[in-house]
């Protein structure tokens, strides 16, 4: 465990770290989750990988840590005790704020002594997110290792956040960031996937032999080109129609809103462009002006145009 600031009462904290050390040398893979402390699905994808008997003919070091933001974890809070962001405290500061400081520990302690990082997010509270995979556009690395992970949607991208930046303003090393399912909540088909995804890239990276069948059946990819949210034009209830990961052509209705007093004003929303539904707000209650359906166009339409998930993604709360 590493230790790390105490918490106002001067009683100790410790993040547990999980060291899995090969016989043979090979890159040294780093697999975090909770860097909110509202996420839970990296928790359970963690402890399912430690447990995989394929480790035992591991090649090279995995070291995962289940929880990194364990202030978070116990507080039920997404952030610091100082309100702050660790997720956007990267690389962090010996002198700065509290979050600072702990990104600093993270960075020169653990970031730093590792080859390759695969970061497990999740969605915020009542937004489900479709299990997907982001990377650094300047990262071939990282390109390949997203391919090799295999989730619906693949996206390069600059934002900072979990991305573990250096001084230079690029990753310290090739990430990813796994995102999926919703905070607070434990998301059996994000789980799985992850955990596919996480052995896929071990094997790429020859730290584990397994069969091919092993790996699940293909999943095709599409590369997202810009991902945004549909607002709502108004206040009510969202009765979805569309569900998460389906494609959606451009014009196509993706949900209504109503009124909930029973009067006949009713909004039709639709996709103003083609792509894939990536996240949706799971609350029925919406306000107007709130992001409801996120919308991830493509790079090239699928064929057909729609992608298989199965259904276990959420329903709207509907009355």
């Amino acid at each position: 465990a590493m230790p790390t600031p105490e918490i106002y009462t001067c009683a100790p904290l410790h993040i547990p770290m999980h060291v899995v050390h090969g016989k043979k040398a090979g890159p040294r893979l780093l697999v975090c989750a909770t860097l909110y402390g509202d996420e839970v699905n990296g928790i359970d994808i963690v402890d399912r990988l430690l447990s995989l008997t394929s480790l035992k003919s591991l090649h090279g070091t995995l070291l995962c840590i289940p929880v990194m933001n364990v202030y978070g974890l116990i507080n039920h809070s997404r952030y610091l005790p100082d309100g702050k962001d660790l997720a956007e405290s990267f690389p962090g500061s010996q002198e700065g704020s509290f979050a600072a400081r702990l990104a600093h520990l993270f960075s020169t302690e653990v970031v730093d002594h590792m080859t390759h990082c695969l970061n497990i997010r999740s969605g915020f509270l009542h937004t489900y997110k479709l299990p997907q995979i982001y990377y650094h556009p300047e990262d071939t690395i990282a390109k390949n290792m997203a391919e090799a992970f295999g989730t619906s949607i693949i996206r390069p991208s600059h934002d900072k956040t979990g991305f573990f930046y250096s001084e230079s303003g690029k990753p310290r090393l090739p990430t990813l960031i796994y995102e999926g399912g919703e905070a607070n909540r434990s998301d059996e088909y994000t789980i799985k996937l992850g955990l596919r995804g996480i052995v896929r890239v071990m094997r790429q990276l020859e730290m584990i032999r397994i069969k091919p069948k092993v790996q699940g059946s293909p999943t095709t990819s599409h590369v997202a080109k810009n991902k945004f949210w549909i607002r709502a034009p108004l206040s009510g209830l969202m009765h979805q129609i569309k569900k998460v990961g389906k494609y959606a052509e451009k014009g196509e209705k993706l949900a209504t809103i109503t009124d909930p007093f029973g009067s006949t004003k009713r909004y039709d929303v639709t996709a103003p462009v083609g792509g894939i539904i990536s996240a949706i707000n799971t609350h029925p209650h919406v306000y107007e002006g709130q992001g409801i359906i996120e919308l991830a166009e493509l790079e090239k339409i699928p064929e057909p145009a729609f992608v298989e998930i199965p259904p276990v993604q959420p329903d709207i709360v509907s009355y």
